[in-house]
């Protein structure tokens, strides 16, 4: 059975060449936008695996952070920071995660 994408790939390699960050809803409206033909996120999933696209893969770690000078500065971080009375030590959370940021719309 045919996907509703059959023929497309060249147009989808195109499509997440030019966007490589967006995620596959911003996908959904680019291509509902330019070819005015409305997808559901699992069809675009779906196209993009079968066409082989390579879209970035976002993940939480640092390739850097692997090497082996990043890991001697650790050590030697963490052999300072013991040398500390935990008496002394002041922890401050400056963690926060503001929605707003992600674009909600795809700039065509």
């Amino acid at each position: 059975m045919k996907g509703e994408l059959d023929g497309y790939s060249t147009q989808l390699v195109t499509m997440v060449e030019q966007y490589p960050d967006r995620i596959l809803l911003e996908y959904c409206e680019y291509w509902g936008t330019i070819y005015d033909y409305w997808l559901s996120t699992n069809t675009m999933c779906r196209a993009l695996l079968y066409s082989k696209t390579n879209t970035k893969k976002k993940t939480l770690g640092s390739s850097q952070g692997k090497t082996e000078r990043i890991q001697n500065l650790r050590s030697e971080y963490w052999q300072q920071v013991k040398k500390i009375d935990p008496e002394n030590l002041v922890f401050i959370d400056e963690m926060g995660v503001l929605l707003c940021l992600r674009p909600t719309t795809l700039t065509v």
